[in-house]
C-alpha cells in the first residue's frame, strides 16, 4: 500500500467516524479531570526508505481530560522489526574469482528494538457508543540494535512526530475499545546504521561494490525523514478522575 493509498483511506475513515458520532448523540462525553489508559495491539508498515520489515507493535497511551473534548498525555509505542535483508546483501568470495570459485551471497539482517514515545494532544467527539477521535503528538525515538550483530551496544536517537485518528466505542462509563490508525514520522533518519557491514570482517564484502550489483535490485534512496504508518486495536479504561469529575 502506497502511502496516496493510505492518506485516502485514512482520510475516509475520519469522515465515516465523524458521520457516525454525530448520529449517535453525545452521552459518552469525556469529563473534566479523567485519566484515560489505553493499552493498543497492532502492526506497523515503514517507509520502503527505513528499511525495517513490518511488524507487530504494542502501544500505551495514557490522556488526562482538560475538559469533554480536548485531552493532553504521553503516547508510547514499542515494536521488534527485522532489518530488510535485501538491502544489505553481503558477499563471500573463496579462492580466486576469475578461476571460477565459489561465491555466496547472503542478506545481513538484525533484529532493531524500536522505542517511540510522545505528548500527545487529543481531540474527541463525544457520543452514545461511537466517539471518532484525533490525535497528534511531537516527542522522540529510539533504534536498539542488535549487540551480537554490531559486536556491542548501539542506538540511534532521533526527532519524531505523529498524527492520527481513532474510534472509541463505548462498553460501559469507564471501558471501551479502540481503533486506531496514525502516521509515525521520524526525522534525522540514518539508514546505514542498520547496516551490520560496517563492522564486520573484511571478507564480508557489500555486494554493491562488487561486479554482481547490477544482479541485486538496489535499495531505495535513502530518507532524512521517513513516514510510518501504525494500525492498532485497543482497549481504553477510566481508572480514576481528578476532582471527583467522575461517577
Amino acid at each position: 500500500m502506497t502511502q496516496a493509498h493510505c492518506w485516502t483511506s485514512f482520510r475516509r475513515f475520519a469522515t465515516v467516524a465523524a458521520i457516525a458520532a454525530a448520529a449517535a448523540g453525545t452521552a459518552n462525553a469525556q469529563s473534566q479531570g479523567q485519566v484515560t489508559v489505553a493499552v493498543r495491539g497492532g502492526y506497523v508498515s515503514f517507509d520502503k526508505a527505513a528499511s525495517l520489515d513490518a511488524a507487530p507493535v504494542m502501544g500505551l497511551d495514557a490522556m488526562y481530560g482538560i475538559n469533554n473534548w480536548l485531552s493532553i498525555g504521553p503516547a508510547l509505542s514499542l515494536g521488534r522489526p527485522q532489518s530488510t535483508g535485501e538491502h544489505f546483501i553481503s558477499v563471500i568470495s573463496y579462492g580466486v574469482l576469475n578461476l571460477g570459485d565459489t561465491t555466496y551471497f547472503y542478506e545481513a539482517t538484525q533484529p532493531v528494538n524500536v522505542l517511540d514515545g510522545a505528548l500527545n494532544v487529543r481531540v474527541q467527539l463525544p457520543g452514545k457508543k461511537l466517539s471518532p477521535y484525533a490525535t497528534a503528538g511531537i516527542g522522540g525515538y529510539t533504534l536498539f540494535l542488535d549487540v551480537q550483530a554490531n559486536r556491542g551496544e548501539r542506538h540511534k536517537v532521533g526527532l519524531s512526530f505523529n498524527v492520527g485518528a481513532g474510534l472509541l466505542y463505548a462498553l460501559s462509563e469507564r471501558a471501551g475499545v479502540t481503533l486506531d490508525v496514525r502516521s509515525l514520522s521520524y526525522t534525522d533518519y540514518d539508514r546505514n546504521v542498520l547496516d551490520p557491514r560496517n563492522d564486520v570482517v573484511d571478507f564480508r564484502t557489500r555486494v554493491e561494490e562488487t561486479l554482481y550489483a547490477e544482479d541485486f535490485k538496489p535499495a531505495p534512496k535513502p530518507k532524512s525523514t521517513v513516514t510510518n504508518f501504525v494500525f492498532s486495536f485497543g482497549f481504553s479504561y477510566v481508572p480514576f478522575f481528578f476532582g471527583g469529575g467522575g461517577s
